[in-house]
């Protein structure tokens, strides 16, 4: 599963704890089981991290991995943007922790679910 965490200031809300090191939002993401986290390492601007989510996620259903699809959603920023909407202000504060491995975004299919309903009930 991919979590998504929404303008924290994740990566830099630190978190210290009683044994020394300390640690970013996303590490209880990960011991609450998430195999990945996009975080934003500022508070960026909503409007580009909504572009470059919606990209992002529009990768995803194309079956690329986590890293290519946010990649490929940052060039795409780059590619239609002019001016100072080209510094990485805007599109380098999203950063994709741990796995980039491809995941399935099509709804699961419900015919066996169903099927196996029907059974029971009969």
């Amino acid at each position: 599963m991919l979590h998504y965490i929404l303008n924290d200031h994740q990566g830099s809300r630190i978190l210290t704890t009683v044994d020394g090191p300390a640690f970013s939002l996303a590490r209880d993401f990960f011991y609450s089981g998430a195999k990945s986290v996009v975080s934003s390492l500022w508070a960026a601007n909503d409007k580009s991290n909504q572009e470059l989510m919606i990209d992002f996620y529009k990768g995803l259903d194309q079956g690329m991995t986590k890293s290519t699809a946010l990649r490929n959603a940052k060039l795409k920023y780059i590619q239609t943007h002019k001016g100072s909407e080209l510094s990485p202000f805007y599109w380098g504060a999203l950063v994709l922790i741990g796995d980039h491995k491809q995941i399935s975004l099509s709804p699961p299919n419900t015919t066996i679910l169903y099927v196996a309903i029907i059974i029971i009930l009969t």
